[in-house]
């Protein structure tokens, strides 16, 4: 075989390699625990602090680091393809293209992102300064991108506001969540509370409210001896009271005024004067 035919498919093998790592860093990144991170800074891990900076602006590392992976997977089918028609000619670049999309779906996407799930924060950690250079160099290319992409779509008109960006890594997010459901470390309880908070900026207060006859409330004219019962046996901490109408909340008591003040008078409820220790209820729009 010709020597450049050998370091084209050292070539190839390398891009390969390349688009593994963007794969594996984009992965932990996205599954690294900021906790766990900060805790390695205050042993004294250097690189925690770089991790701790990059997830400060993560929309611009995730862009980064996909349209690295992107770039170098292209690249590599690309050059496998010309190597096939020059060495076997034109019918074989096919095969050569469909085995080198099965071998970079393996090697590099699936084996990477296994690796980056099972040990997230130590490989966030070894990749943190390549990362932080890839979140550099490529960065500005990827707003440049999202500027042409966004221009594109208002000429189609679908306006999008500008602050938001095209290469989000909420669906990264979700779909790390959601691999984590499926391997048993997440159940779906959680799974659903983590999805919440990824919509979070998209619900309205009507999508998480409790509708006011399924609420734990209490009446103000009920016996202090009665409240204090109620408190005692309900699961919640705080709970709105009204007067004369469930309508009418005229505030909130939270369980650890209740018991302050049944102390300060040795425990006899007949002494504890309600109105004393509510605090103010919020009242929210439901369209918030």
């Amino acid at each position: 075989m010709e020597t450049p035919s050998t370091w084209l498919i050292v070539l190839i093998l390398c891009l390969v390699f390349i688009a593994a790592i963007f794969s594996a860093a984009q992965t932990s990144f996205t599954v690294a625990s900021r906790a766990r991170i900060a805790e390695m800074e205050r042993k004294g891990i250097k690189r925690a602090g770089t991790v701790l900076k990059l997830m400060d602006n993560p929309e611009r590392l995730y862009g980064a680091l996909l349209f690295g992976n992107h770039l170098a997977n292209i690249l590599a089918t690309v050059l496998a393809a010309a190597l096939a028609m020059k060495t076997f000619g034109g019918g074989a670049a096919a095969l050569v293209a469909l085995s080198m999309g099965i071998g970079i779906f393996v090697f590099g996407e699936v084996l990477p992102k296994t690796i980056a799930i099972t040990y997230p924060e130590r490989l966030a950690i070894l990749l943190a300064g390549a990362s932080r250079i890839i979140a550099a160099v490529l960065g500005p290319i990827v707003l440049g991108l999202e500027f042409l992409v966004k221009r594109f779509l208002k000429m189609l008109g679908l306006g999008i506001d500008d602050t938001k960006n095209v290469l989000s890594a909420r669906d990264e997010l979700r779909d790390a969540i959601d691999l984590h459901l499926k391997e048993g470390a997440v159940i779906k309880k959680d799974r659903d509370m983590l999805g919440g908070i990824l919509d979070l900026k998209d619900l309205e207060v009507a999508d998480v409210m409790v509708h006011r006859m399924k609420m734990e409330t209490l009446d103000a004219d009920m016996p202090m001896g009665e409240i204090v019962n109620r408190m005692l046996d309900d699961a919640h901490t705080r709970m709105p009271v009204w007067k004369n109408t469930p309508d009418n909340i005229i505030g909130t008591l939270h369980a650890k005024n209740l018991f302050t003040a049944l102390h300060k008078v040795q425990g006899d409820p007949s002494k504890v004067k309600l109105d004393e220790i509510l605090s103010e209820s919020w009242f929210v729009p439901d369209t918030r």
